[in-house]
């Protein structure tokens, strides 16, 4: 039997310079997206969600891209906020490309995301998004051996967990 290719998946900072590569893929992100909040494009023919330049040069964003064997396979937007709760890592926006979803890379991705940023996170999912909730539930589930939290948030319709990451029990 011919040895399978070793496939090698990488999270590599987003550069400023790499801001309208950033800025393309979260149109996609948004097309795919609109399957659940029915958002449409602007007549710029773009979602525009977000401006790119500003987000990469705030402090409390950490902005990834996700390849897969060199290519780019989808993105990962993580911020620190801080609030009543504490200090906490937010996942903000998660994609990972449809032809790559087969290979369980967006679980690898997000167990070394939650390595790489120790102490509480929370993680949410639109109400409508039932794939997602399906999905993070079988991850942070996974990773924490079923210890997360299922929390609420005024102005936020739908399930949040909140857990604690720590490279060394996981």
């Amino acid at each position: 039997m011919p040895q399978e290719r070793e496939r090698r998946i990488q999270i590599v900072e987003v550069e400023e310079e790499e801001a309208r590569t950033l800025d393309r893929m979260l149109d996609y992100y948004c097309y795919d997206y609109s399957e659940f909040d029915r958002a449409d494009i602007l007549d710029s023919g773009s979602y525009e969600y977000i401006d790119v330049t500003t987000y990469l040069q705030q402090e409390t964003n950490y902005p990834y891209f996700i390849t897969y064997n060199d290519e780019y396979a989808g993105f990962a937007l993580v911020q620190k906020k801080t609030d009543e709760t504490g200090t906490y890592w937010y996942l903000q926006d998660y994609f990972i490309m449809r032809k790559y979803r087969q290979y369980g890379l967006g679980r690898r991705v997000a167990t070394k995301l939650f390595d790489h940023f120790e102490g509480e996170w929370e993680v949410r999912q639109d109400a409508t998004n039932e794939p997602a909730q399906a999905f993070w539930e079988r991850v942070i589930g996974a990773y924490t051996n079923d210890s997360y939290r299922s929390i609420r948030r005024s102005g936020w319709d739908g399930p949040i967990q909140r857990f604690v990451a720590d490279s060394e029990s996981a």
